[in-house]
């Protein structure tokens, strides 16, 4: 029973660290036919790094980097978002 416990645990483990990586094309036509995600938000996190946030209506939500190369690998997944409106700061010359 324990050699059990252990192989699962090491299992489950290596399957958390595999990343799910696409061709961008294919990725996004997957989002949008599937799941009804569009691209709701994103930003550089480098010169050669893309971040994109893809919602849904029903909430939800993939987030995914893509390279120069238009390599994309999903960063998380899940359910439920929930976007919040932004207070802009005031104008400190008004």
């Amino acid at each position: 029973m324990k050699t059990f416990v252990f192989a699962a645990a090491i299992t489950f483990a290596a399957s958390t660290v595999v990343a799910q990586c696409f061709p961008r094309d294919a990725l996004v036509q997957s989002l949008t036919e599937q799941h009804a995600e569009q691209v709701t938000g994103g930003g550089l996190r480098s010169a050669s790094l893309l971040v994109e946030l893809w919602t849904s209506p029903a909430g939800t939500f993939t987030i995914f980097t893509t390279t120069a190369t238009g390599v994309s690998c999903i960063v998380a997944s899940g359910q439920f978002w929930q976007n919040h409106q932004l207070t802009p700061e005031p104008d400190p010359q008004l």
